[in-house]
Order: C-alpha cells, then sequence, then structure tokens
C-alpha cells in the first residue's frame, strides 16, 4: 500500500486547551526552526505554527477529548495520521534537535 508523505503514521500529537477554551495540536518531535528547539503546531486559526512547548505548557492545560474532537477531524482531513500521546518525554525533545540538526546541515550542502 503506498501512503502520501504527509500520512505520517508515527505524528505523535498532543491536544492543549488555551485559557479561552481554544485548543491547539502539538507536534512534540516535529522541529519548526533550524535548532529544533520549537515544535510544530496546529490551531483553527491560524492553522500550522511554531511553539515553545516550556511556554505552551505552562499556559494551557489538557484538551479534553470532546474539546480536541474538531480539531482532531480537520488535522485528519488534511492528512495526518496522528498518534494522541499525553506527555512529552525527553527522548521526543532529543529526537526533535536531532531532525533539525540533520535536516537544516543537509539543505545546506
Amino acid at each position: 500500500m503506498n501512503i502520501p508523505t504527509k500520512h505520517r503514521p508515527m505524528d505523535k500529537i498532543i491536544f492543549r486547551a488555551w485559557p479561552d477554551g481554544t485548543v491547539i495540536a502539538v507536534w512534540p518531535a516535529i522541529p519548526a526552526d533550524n535548532q529544533g528547539d520549537l515544535c510544530q503546531t496546529y490551531e483553527h486559526i491560524g492553522q500550522h505554527g511554531a511553539g515553545d512547548w516550556s511556554v505552551i505548557v505552562k499556559r494551557t492545560r489538557a484538551a479534553t477529548p470532546s474539546e480536541y474532537q474538531d480539531l482532531l477531524q480537520e488535522i485528519t482531513a488534511i492528512g495526518y495520521c496522528p498518534i494522541i500521546i499525553h506527555l512529552v518525554h525527553r527522548k521526543l525533545v532529543e529526537h526533535r534537535r536531532w531532525v533539525a540538526k540533520h535536516h537544516f546541515v543537509e539543505q545546506a550542502t
């Protein structure tokens, strides 16, 4: 079975809710900058973006399944195959930084 590039089955994702109830999806293992300090995020309004996990976790709370259901459907509809997780382990952060470093080196050569 050919799976399009956008369909990455290992897209570990966390859903968080801002104080106003807006839900943000965070891919803690996917870098959004060349150092891997920021990770990929997605919201209904604004869609793809970059976020600092330490800031996001301090300013949000875990979203409930009923809160993130619409955003999960939107993300799935655009081609992602998210695996919902609830904690960011150090290895995910290390992986994000490794990917950013090696991706940047490949683009520079």
